[in-house]
């Protein structure tokens, strides 16, 4: 039985057959009150059964006259990133989410997701992995395996937890072998793989995926190896109006000696052995759908000159640093680490 299913229940129901399947649902105990056309008609919890049972109820009533019919969901397709923190707020842990004909279609569960992001996402795993020869001789990079799981299964998991319902993997080198993986997951049928006849670069590839693609884009390489937080990431995207969001690593650069800072050999400043920060490309983007139409199918494009372009045609491109976890694994020295890592990530 689907989580939908499971704590769905049909309004003619009794309150006998209501009290039966919030034994099995416990300890989560609420249900969605459906009619014959799946329209949501009320919330039930074990608590509304009890007030109807105190005021003189029976068992064989129908569940139509306990359930509470002023209930908070989310509308699929139409609610924001403001409406889930307003949510979390309330410490409401159980939500549905409906269509525009008030159909139940789903249930944000905070007790076992951070959150819903209204995103779809693609991630990257048509690359060579060259520099982990021989590893990736027969093997492709994204399904090498970090702990007990393949590194794809990290990032797919990692989307689910923010509730990204549609994920695009764009597949080329043994792609194949991610297909038929991707086949045996749970995740499986949330999943769309998109093959590439050539490398594209990281957005020409996107270009391949576009006509999949309805919302805003959680843009991702599948060699990554993180506990991005993804909805302080998309809430910075939003908070900022911006077009693109790029995830960035802080990197220090520590000079051991004095600094002149000069202007026509004049020296202006003198820092004693300063600290310079940096911020490097993560890999993990946010993009806005409409750019979508300025990608050309079939032709590469890499996510540097994608945002020099974004910025000189006057789009807002705002980066987010990354202070979590973030390990991107290029080479066997970083495969090594990853797995002494995930370790400490599992935790």
């Amino acid at each position: 039985m689907s989580h939908v299913n499971s704590h769905s229940i049909h309004i003619n129901s009794s309150i006998h057959q209501a009290m039966q399947q919030l034994e099995v649902l416990s300890p989560v105990l609420i249900l969605f009150a459906i009619d014959d056309d799946n329209k949501l008609k009320g919330v039930l919890t074990d608590g509304d059964i009890r007030r109807f049972l105190t005021k003189g109820g029976s068992m064989q009533n129908d569940i139509s006259q306990a359930i509470n019919g002023h209930f908070l969901a989310l509308v699929e397709d139409h609610y924001t990133i403001q409406d889930i923190l307003s949510i979390k707020e309330k410490q409401i842990d159980f939500v549905p989410v409906i269509n525009a004909q008030n159909q139940l279609v789903d249930i944000l569960n905070l007790k076992t997701n951070r959150s819903r992001l209204p995103l779809q996402a693609v991630v990257m795993a048509g690359g060579k992995g060259e520099r982990l020869l021989p590893l990736t001789e027969n093997t492709p990079k994204p399904l090498l395996k970090v702990g007990s799981k393949a590194i794809i299964q990290y990032n797919i998991d990692l989307l689910s937890l923010y509730g990204i319902k549609k994920v695009i993997i764009t597949i080329n080198y043994l792609g194949q072998l991610i297909r038929e993986y991707i086949e045996k997951t749970e995740q499986s049928e949330q999943v769309l793989l998109v093959e590439e006849t050539e490398p594209l670069g990281t957005i020409g590839s996107l270009a391949l995926a576009k006509n999949y693609l309805s919302k805003d884009i959680l843009l991702m390489n599948s060699d990554l190896l993180t506990n991005i937080d993804l909805e302080s990431f998309y809430q910075h995207f939003v908070e900022q109006g911006a077009d693109i969001a790029v995830a960035c690593i802080p990197y220090n650069v520590e000079i051991p000696y004095g600094v002149m800072e000069t202007e026509n050999h004049q020296i202006k400043t003198v820092k004693e052995k300063p600290t310079y920060t940096y911020y490097s490309n993560a890999g993990i983007y946010l993009i806005k759908h409409n750019l979508l139409d300025t990608i050309k199918e079939n032709e590469r494009l890499d996510a540097t000159t994608f945002i020099e372009n974004s910025i000189a045609n006057g789009k807002k491109v705002v980066s987010y640093p990354l202070l979590s976890y973030w390990l991107d694994i290029g080479k066997h020295e970083d495969f090594q680490k990853a797995q002494t890592d995930v370790l400490q990530l599992l935790r």
